[in-house]
């Protein structure tokens, strides 16, 4: 269940394959968060790469009026508001259907990722997938560490305790 920041993220320094490789066949997104990117390609063009990833399928339309409910709670509980009406909205429809279909939400956003606790949805962030791919070998510690230096670069912010020792 990918949101938009991990996905901008990869996008934004050329390494959708890491994700594609690990989350072919089985990624979901939502229309909030295709909709997120879409307005991010603007300032980000690398983000359209994000858009025409295939192994992303299509993005999920959640129509259920429970669900919408929750969506907009949940947008609200992150801060969301009246006067920003997609003001976390791609964040609570990624928990809302993660935890519909009992499924990992991947999304960076601290105050969303304290809620996905809070909830008891199972997450994984853009370092918890940088770790994985080190552990399984399809990165070296200095390749993830590369990766995340060019995404500091391209203005992704990570915890300041973020170093080269960020694996151990």
């Amino acid at each position: 269940m990918f949101d938009a920041g991990p996905l901008s993220a990869f996008a934004r320094v050329g390494r959708l394959d890491l994700l594609a490789g690990r989350y072919a066949g089985r990624a979901l997104w939502t229309v909030e968060v295709r909709e997120e990117i879409q307005r991010g390609t603007a300032r980000f063009p690398s983000l359209g790469e994000a858009l025409r990833a295939d192994w992303l399928g299509t993005p999920v339309r959640m129509t259920d009026p429970m669900d919408l409910l929750e969506i907009e709670r949940l947008r609200r509980a992150l801060g969301g508001t009246g006067e920003e009406p997609l003001r976390h909205l791609g964040e609570a429809a990624t928990l809302v259907l993660a935890r519909r279909e009992a499924a990992t939400a991947v999304l960076d956003d601290r105050d969303a990722r304290r809620l996905a606790n809070a909830l008891g949805i199972p997450l994984v962030g853009t370092l918890g997938i940088l770790r994985a791919c080190v552990r399984d070998g399809t990165l070296s510690r200095d390749e993830a560490w590369t990766i995340v230096r060019a995404m500091i670069a391209s203005s992704i912010r990570f915890p300041a305790d973020v170093g080269p020792d960020w694996l151990s």
